[in-house]
C-alpha cells in the first residue's frame, strides 16, 4: 500500500547524515538538491564515469563536501528566462517516511529557492508515495530498520 506524504517533508541524506526541507514535485520527473559544485573532472580511461566534487549545507551552519560519479546530464529549463541549463545527475540515497531510497538527483544552486531538495516523480514512485497536498511535514525521516528500494 502506498504510504501518503505531504507536499513538504523533511528528508535525510542517509549517507552524509544531513537532515533538510524538501518540497514533492508530481510535475518533475528528477528531483534536485541545492549545490555547489566545485569541480568536474574527466576520465582518462574510456568507459569510466565523469566525477562531481559538490559541497551541501550541513543544517548546522556548515557545509559537507561530497564526490560521486555523474551518472547522466540532462537539460533543465530555466525558470522565468529563456533557454536552458545543463545539469550533472547524480545517484544519492535519501530517507523519506520511513523508506531509504536510491535514485538520480540533479544538482543545482537552490539559495534563492524555500527548500533547499525538490523530490520528484522518479522517486515518489521508486517508494510507492502519494503526495496529500493539504498536508506537510508528517513524517520524521527515519529510517533505521527500512529496505531499500
Amino acid at each position: 500500500m502506498p504510504a501518503v506524504i505531504g507536499w513538504a517533508e523533511k528528508v535525510r541524506l542517509t549517507a552524509l547524515g544531513i537532515e533538510q526541507s524538501a518540497r514533492m514535485d508530481t510535475g518533475a520527473s528528477l528531483g534536485a538538491i541545492d549545490a555547489t559544485i566545485m569541480r568536474i573532472s574527466g576520465s582518462d580511461t574510456p568507459g569510466t564515469p565523469e566525477r562531481v566534487v559538490f559541497s551541501i549545507a550541513d543544517g548546522d551552519g556548515g557545509t559537507v563536501v561530497v564526490q560521486r560519479d555523474i551518472v547522466d546530464w540532462i537539460r533543465i529549463k530555466n525558470k522565468g528566462a529563456a533557454g536552458t541549463t545543463l545539469r550533472p545527475v547524480v545517484m544519492m540515497e535519501i530517507c523519506l517516511a520511513g523508506k531509504t531510497i536510491t535514485d538520480r538527483m540533479t544538482l543545482a544552486e537552490r539559495q534563492a529557492f524555500s527548500y533547499p531538495i525538490l523530490v520528484g516523480r522518479n522517486f515518489l514512485r521508486a517508494g510507492r508515495f502519494l503526495v496529500d497536498s493539504d498536508a506537510r511535514d508528517t513524517h520524521a525521516p527515519d529510517c533505521r530498520g527500512s529496505a531499500e528500494f
